[in-house]
């Protein structure tokens, strides 16, 4: 019973700091996006914005996947706005800080129950070893005066 509460606390600690790693990829998604709709906005002719938004989502998608012709694209037009990818990331990491704090507080509470269970079976597995002994000295003392 106490080994699968471990595990899952474990599998739900692990399952938090996935979706950390999401809520960054999002974050670069949305900025990246922004970042390049602004310049094929303004190469395109006006009745063709919409067309011009659904590319920029479709580019950046593609650079957030790892897409060769998307990546190759965005980080031309990165390079225009002297922007790199470390900035994307990092404004990424900014724009989800509140969201990523909060995952990682809820990601600390099952670290922090499962190491008190562990802390809670070593203790029992401590008070059970220290009874064996006295258990099997009081059977073997009542052995050696049935003998003799």
């Amino acid at each position: 019973m106490w080994a699968k509460d471990v595990a899952d606390l474990i599998w739900e600690a692990k399952r938090l700091r996935r979706w950390h790693q999401q809520i960054l990829i999002q974050a670069q998604l949305k900025y990246a996006k922004e970042l390049v709709r602004s310049p094929l906005a303004n190469a395109r002719p006006s009745g063709l914005a919409r067309l011009s938004e659904s590319t920029a989502d479709a580019l950046a998608a593609g650079w957030v996947t790892g897409s060769k012709s998307e990546t190759a694209k965005v980080e031309i037009i990165l390079r225009q706005r002297r922007f790199t990818v470390e900035n994307v990331t990092v404004h990424g990491f900014l724009l989800s800080l509140s969201s990523i704090e909060r995952i990682e507080r809820l990601a600390s509470l099952p670290d922090q129950r499962r190491d008190a269970l562990l802390h809670e079976i070593k203790r029992k597995c401590a008070s059970s070893t220290q009874l064996v002994p006295t258990d099997a000295a009081d059977v073997l003392d009542v052995e050696h005066q049935k003998t003799s």
